[in-house]
């Protein structure tokens, strides 16, 4: 850990910009500062030191590097998904031109005098405390006791499994495995054991193409606990013909950081909603990317709050009802469908939930008019005074609402529903929500 934190407290290296390709843009090394900012970028300041001949390149913002290379005192890194190049130019006077770079993936310990290329073929995340939502058991415990009943010995196993593998498109495919190490002196040792998801590619390729399913797999873990669950740490193959030990420490903004305003999780040991097995497995997944990819309007409002945080109850509650306003539409001509015919998109989405959602509501059908009565007042009543605890209770229970008919979508099972529905988390709050509704 000594070579992330050096980076992420700050300290100074030498920066040499890529492009695509993997070639050096310039044969000198830019001279600067590299830290993690507060909304989880890298940041690198870069003196110019010869603001002249790099002025046109700030005109041509085809000349912003695809990559770069870092040499610090403790580490080497490759710097990736720059967001934006910019600086500022000062010729004389009393403050120095720089260069700017920010920056979201960072892979650690590459060899910066022979850079293999930019690509990546595969990278893996690890995520701690998802046992029960993955099914991979990565250790094993077992306890021997003396006849009074105390401990006498404890032996803990950890072993390497072969990992499974989902086919996404003709060269990529989405892995899950369990990873292990160990750390520390014999008298304290220290076991690390998380659940690694990843992905590979049988040829190079630009890491958000490999990032990318990830992310919308943690979406769905996301969804699964109710909160943020957070990557702690990952590595990454930059190609094929990367020496020995090919696998290098990765880092990424969008996977390994936690938002300020997200939702995070409590604690380790919490029970999820439902599990990759209620999903179908791996070709869970699959259909999972389908639906995020066909239709994302109806999937994004129920899980951008776990990395952006609640908006205000009000702008909750129009999301939800636009969302399922959307998805409502767009079963419309589906044969069979006729859950779509209702009117109300809130009334239709009920009772496509059936009896699970109605124990667990009270009177669906009051519910029901009751949210899409408050959509259209917050929408066309400008004399409309909301209870915002009202509306955010409409909100919360749409949201939950919509999630448990995406989920069903993908596991291919109403089974979800009863799964989704009759989950001990939220058993206390249908009860209030039960208790709301029968005061209408």
């Amino acid at each position: 850990m000594a070579d992330t934190d050096e980076i992420f407290s700050g300290c100074i290296g030498f920066f040499w910009p890529l492009n695509e390709a993997g070639e050096y843009l310039e044969s000198d090394p830019q001279r600067g500062y590299i830290q993690l900012d507060g909304d989880g970028f890298l940041l690198v300041d870069t003196l110019d030191e010869n603001p002249m001949a790099t002025m046109g390149a700030r005109v041509d913002a085809t000349e912003s590097p695809y990559a770069l290379v870092c040499s610090t005192k403790s580490t080497s890194l490759l710097l990736l998904n720059i967001s934006d190049a910019g600086g500022s130019m000062n010729m004389g006077g009393n403050r120095a031109s720089v260069r700017k770079y920010r920056c979201r993936s960072a892979v650690f310990g590459v060899p910066i005098e022979d850079v293999q290329g930019v690509k990546i073929n595969r990278i893996e995340a690890f995520f701690p405390g998802i046992r029960e939502w993955s099914g991979v058991e990565v250790s094993e415990e077992s306890y021997e006791r003396k006849p009074d009943g105390r401990l006498e010995s404890f032996s803990l196993k950890v072993a390497s499994m072969p990992e499974e593998t989902m086919q996404m498109s003709e060269g990529k495919s989405f892995m899950m495995a369990a990873y292990w190490s160990v750390d520390g002196p014999v008298d304290r040792r220290s076991i690390y054991c998380p659940v690694s998801l990843g992905c590979v590619s049988d040829v190079s390729d630009d890491i958000w193409k490999l990032l990318y399913p990830l992310i919308r797999v943690q979406d769905l873990i996301n969804l699964a606990y109710d909160r943020f669950i957070v990557a702690d740490g990952g590595r990454a193959v930059i190609s094929q013909n990367d020496g020995s030990d090919p696998s290098r420490k990765l880092w990424d903004r969008w996977l390994m950081r936690v938002p300020k305003t997200a939702r995070v999780s409590k604690s380790n040991n919490e029970s999820p909603y439902f599990d990759l097995a209620d999903l179908g497995g791996l070709e869970g997944l699959s259909r999972w990317f389908t639906l995020f990819e066909e239709h994302s309007r109806a999937v994004k409002p129920v899980v951008d709050r776990y990395r952006n945080g609640d908006t205000s109850a009000e702008v909750s509650l129009l999301e939800i009802a636009a969302a399922m306003e959307y998805w409502k539409a767009s079963h419309a001509r589906v044969p069979g469908a006729e859950w779509a015919k209702e009117k109300y998109p809130s009334l239709a989405t009920a009772m496509l939930a059936g009896s699970p959602f109605f124990a667990w509501v009270g009177d669906a059908e009051k519910w029901a008019d009751r949210f899409w009565a408050v959509y259209n007042l917050l929408k066309h009543e400008p004399k409309f005074q909301p209870d915002y605890g009202e509306i955010r209770m409409l909100a919360n229970v749409g949201r939950r609402l919509l999630a448990s008919e995406l989920l069903v979508e993908v596991a291919q099972s109403a089974d979800m529903r009863e799964k989704y529905w009759s989950s001990h988390r939220i058993h206390n709050y249908g009860t209030a929500v039960r208790e709301y509704v029968n005061n209408l």
